[in-house]
């Protein structure tokens, strides 16, 4: 196989990859359940000009009127209090697209699911640094001829670092969207 049809693979799985919508969703035109769909899962309106991307080699222009009409209806359905606590504890971020009037009870119980997210990822982050002390110094009294013993540890301890390094990850990213979220509601 030569590298013409290699790169023109990559360049076939990357605009495949990088498609909003399917032709058939292009050519249906169906713009209002797009829409719809779009707000059901929080996505900014500028989701819309992902799906014009998408729908340009179809030669098919979507129509925003619709679009919009449909992705405030089910913005609706995304703006609730308990989507907003369920999006926080799952630590998944919020663009800023709740109308006004659902805004506040929305970020309200999303930061709650936050607050949660967070004394979750402590107790977790807690427990894994007391499991990585311990085999740290049961690797320290391990007597340097124990070979098999050694490397066990210290692949357990490789373990209980890269778990330890993600947990303070996620903590960091569930302090910055908490900081989003305040300032948010201060508006």
């Amino acid at each position: 196989m030569t590298i013409k049809f290699w790169v023109a693979s990559a360049m076939v799985l990357n605009l495949v990859g990088c498609a909003t919508l399917s032709k058939e969703d292009c050519l249906k035109g169906d713009w209002a359940s797009v829409g719809q769909a779009d707000g059901r899962q929080g996505y900014p309106v500028t989701r819309f000009q992902e799906h014009e991307k998408a729908c340009v080699e179809y030669q098919v222009r979507p129509n925003f009127e619709a679009y919009q009409a449909g992705r405030n209806e089910g913005l609706r359905e995304f703006c609730t209090p308990d989507n907003g606590y369920e999006l926080g504890r799952q630590v998944k971020a919020y663009e800023d697209v709740c109308p006004a009037e659902l805004k506040d009870a929305f970020l309200g119980q999303y930061g709650r699911g936050l607050d949660s997210a967070l004394r979750t990822n402590e107790e977790q982050l807690d427990e894994a640094e007391v499991k990585l002390s311990r085999k740290e110094r049961q690797l320290s009294y391990l007597d340097p001829k124990q070979d098999k013993e050694r490397n066990q540890l210290t692949d357990e301890i490789k373990a209980l670092e890269s778990t330890v390094n993600s947990l303070q990850s996620s903590r960091l990213t569930i302090i910055e969207l908490r900081e989003k979220i305040r300032s948010l509601r201060e508006f």
